[in-house]
């Protein structure tokens, strides 16, 4: 029986390096036949790749499994046959054709909310590190009667007495006179006057 290594080289070497440097060779020479073969064949091994992961958990125990799977990269980049053109031109294309305007709107969608998402969280997380970096340069400089911290510094919080979230913290930061940073929003910078 063939090991897990064994077949994992195969496929990676005769499955993935071999084609690619065809697939190379046909974008050089601008050969479209075989430009259009080779698409085809990446989009099967695709498929076959994102299948292999879930058939390597469960069904790894069974007989020749290993075995299979190299016999099946070797079926798909035969020449005699045609094994990617073949399951490409009667499986995926008519599925793919049959099934794009909803694959389409899905891709859109996902898009879309990721877009959202990463907003969403690239604002919390500024908003982290600029309460991280003003809590850091202004340990030991802030005002015990205003805003419950330990420094003797004359400053006034715009939001008051420090207790809790959305309470405020006051800071006097190098070059910055006044700092007054609610948790999770800025809400007043004062410039020192020239």
């Amino acid at each position: 029986m063939v090991s897990w290594i064994i077949s994992r080289l195969v496929v990676l070497i005769f499955g993935t390096l071999y084609p690619a440097y065809y697939s190379y060779k046909a974008v050089k020479s601008k050969d479209i036949k075989e430009y259009v073969k080779w698409m085809m064949y990446w989009i099967i091994f695709a498929l076959f790749t994102t299948a292999e992961t879930f058939t390597d958990i469960f069904l790894c125990w069974f007989p020749f499994y290993y075995e299979l799977k190299i016999a099946f990269v070797a079926w798909l980049l035969s020449p005699y046959t045609k094994g990617s053109s073949l399951l490409y031109r009667k499986f995926v294309h008519p599925t793919l054709s049959s099934k794009e305007k909803e694959i389409d709107d899905c891709l859109i969608q996902a898009k879309d909310r990721s877009y959202d998402a990463l907003v969403h969280f690239g604002k919390r997380g500024l908003n982290v590190a600029a309460t991280a970096a003003v809590m850091a340069a202004s340990k030991d400089k802030t005002h015990p009667d205003l805003c419950g911290c330990a420094a003797n510094m004359p400053l006034a919080c715009s939001a008051g007495i420090a207790s809790g979230p959305g309470s405020s913290l006051c800071a006097e930061i190098p070059g910055v006179s006044l700092v007054s940073i609610a948790v999770g929003r800025a809400s007043a910078w004062s410039w020192p006057q020239k």
